[in-house]
């Protein structure tokens, strides 16, 4: 190479890095030029997180990009922004794109959840009378069977016989037990020991008024009428604890109980009820129904018949005509169903928040925060719908059918067990 071809190159480098160095520089302060107004802009940045993630990205219609991931350049305005997949319900929502900010398509910088547009159907059994979901397992009664599955391989059951037929079955919180009603008017429950794969002999020992309440190690918690027990599972030896109590939960070492004092329930608490429990409120109004709900910060909450009351100082009451509680599987959300409205009310939180409001009654709501979605019953429709409430909420359908008894959905948000008519289904959401 001659001397003259090194110095045209060389000056040929330093015209190139004159004339793209300002260029370069526009580029790292995110400013492009405007062709249509003329004119420079700064841009903003939509950043799009999805499960899954190879979605079309659309903005205005356009097809601006495939796949998840940040959208940068983008020129500060309005858009309405589309996510789709084949097979998945389709995504959107009208947001801003701010100068030199950063709009995440999520509030909390997590994925957006697709769901499948027709869900996959694992299993379904007909004849069944009702279901439970504990763990991820699910237990279902079909004529004189008690069949226990679970939500990942629903195909893998046992079968275990019951005395008679039966009407209602819930898992006893605090291990691996199972109360379930029967039509035998001389042993009314039968208690399944998950663990053992057999029936406890307390058949004789329960009756007609008996509320299974918790289990600890040996010791059965029961309720016949107001009368406290504890049943010990091997002896079977019955022995009274406290009277005058209401209702009663098991929470972090703690037994939180509520007990008819002064004409009025009052809510205490106690590691052990050899000693005198501590109180949280008082004067509550009697009722005939009765929950006590406590998430994972052990805020208290109480339902007596209708009306829900949140226990601070005092009981306030924060939530009247209560169809439905539910705490989601992290026990840091409560998911309200009041009247036509979903409510959920997190931990710390004062006063519930709106989830979804409807001209139809809804039920059996859930919330699943982790994954932005409430999930609830409307219609003779599952559907979940979207916490964000910029712009509007996204409402996706999950399963419909004429009959739905009762339903759940695992902590994930991947599987869904539904109790239609007498045929319980289990599918495959995303």
């Amino acid at each position: 190479m001659t001397k003259k071809s090194r110095y045209l190159i060389l000056a040929s480098c330093i015209v190139f890095f004159v004339l793209a160095a300002p260029a370069l520089l526009l580029y790292v302060r995110g400013i492009a030029y405007d062709p249509d107004g003329g004119g420079f802009y700064k841009t903003g940045i939509l950043a799009v997180k999805s499960e899954p993630k190879d979605v079309e990205i659309k903005l205005d219609g356009k097809i601006y990009k495939k796949g998840a991931g940040n959208l940068r350049f983008i020129k500060p305005k309005e858009y309405q922004i589309t996510l789709e997949k084949p097979g998945y319900q389709t995504w959107s929502k009208r947001l801003g794109v701010e100068t030199g900010k950063v709009t995440w398509t999520n509030t909390a910088g997590q994925n957006i959840f697709l769901f499948f547009d027709k869900p996959d159907q694992k299993f379904a059994s007909e004849n069944t009378l009702a279901f439970t979901e504990h763990e991820g397992k699910i237990f279902y009664l079909t004529g004189k069977k008690l069949v226990v599955t679970s939500l990942a391989s629903p195909e893998k059951q046992n079968a275990y016989d019951l005395d008679s037929s039966a009407d209602s079955l819930s898992a006893v919180p605090g291990g691996k037990l199972l109360a379930i009603h029967t039509a035998n008017p001389q042993t009314p429950w039968q208690i399944f020991d998950d663990a053992a794969g057999a029936f406890l002999p307390t058949g004789q020992n329960l009756n007609e008024k008996t509320q299974v309440k918790y289990q600890d190690g040996n010791k059965l918690y029961i309720l016949e009428n107001t009368s406290l027990a504890s049943l010990d599972l091997n002896s079977l030896k019955k022995t009274f604890v406290l009277d005058g109590v209401k209702d009663l939960i098991y929470k972090n070492g703690y037994f939180y109980y509520l007990a008819v004092k002064n004409r009025g329930l009052s809510l205490y608490f106690t590691p052990d009820f050899n000693q005198a429990g501590t109180l949280l409120a008082e004067n509550m109004p009697l009722a005939e129904s009765t929950q006590i709900i406590l998430n994972n910060e052990k805020q208290a909450f109480v339902l007596l018949d209708k009306n829900l009351y949140q226990i601070a100082s005092k009981p306030v009451l924060i939530a009247e005509n209560v169809k439905s509680l539910r705490l989601n599987p992290g026990e840091d959300t409560l998911g309200i169903i009041s009247g036509s409205e979903f409510l959920r009310i997190n931990v710390g939180a004062e006063k519930p928040q709106l989830v979804s409001r409807s001209l139809y009654p809804l039920s059996k709501g859930v919330v699943l925060p982790d994954y932005g979605y409430g999930v609830f019953l409307k219609e003779n429709k599952i559907v979940a719908e979207e916490l964000d409430t910029r712009d509007h909420q996204n409402e996706f359908r999950l399963y419909s059918g004429p009959d739905i008894k009762d339903y759940a959905i695992s902590s994930d948000a991947k599987i869904l067990a539904v109790l239609d008519g007498t045929t319980l289904k289990i599918l495959t959401l995303r």
